[in-house]
């Protein structure tokens, strides 16, 4: 991320008159670099119960499964790099963005996502 240098998942605000598949797909080329495929919706989460900083009027967070195809990256004005790693070897997260429990959550349904159930709250 720009604004600390730490790491998060791709992400952004939802644009008006996008559909949340069309807004991941934007957002993963645009701070990734990345083509993917959104392929399931992991969670959806409010995001004042699950991250350090609460936004007065509230928000919510949408995690979606996708299938990468390839990433072609170039630093821009929101991402310095994009890389890929395991959860034993994260870098420092850019915990206002992406948390640890998040990224478990979303290697535990990448690993079983025929029995994966979506989670809300």
């Amino acid at each position: 991320e720009q604004l600390d240098g730490k790491w998060a998942l791709p992400g952004g605000y939802q644009d008006a008159l996008k559909s949340v598949r069309e807004n991941v797909i934007k957002e993963a080329k645009e701070e990734a670099g990345a083509i993917i495929k959104p392929k399931k919706i992991i969670a959806v989460l409010d995001y004042n119960r699950h991250h350090p900083v609460s936004f007065p009027l509230g928000m919510v967070k949408i995690f979606v499964l996708c299938e990468y195809i390839n990433h072609d990256f170039e630093a821009n004005t929101e991402t310095l790099a994009a890389d890929f790693f395991s959860l034993d070897n994260l870098p420092e997260l850019s915990v206002q963005r992406t948390t640890k429990k998040q990224l478990e959550m979303c290697f535990s349904c990448s690993e079983n996502p025929d029995d994966w159930e979506t989670i809300f709250d």
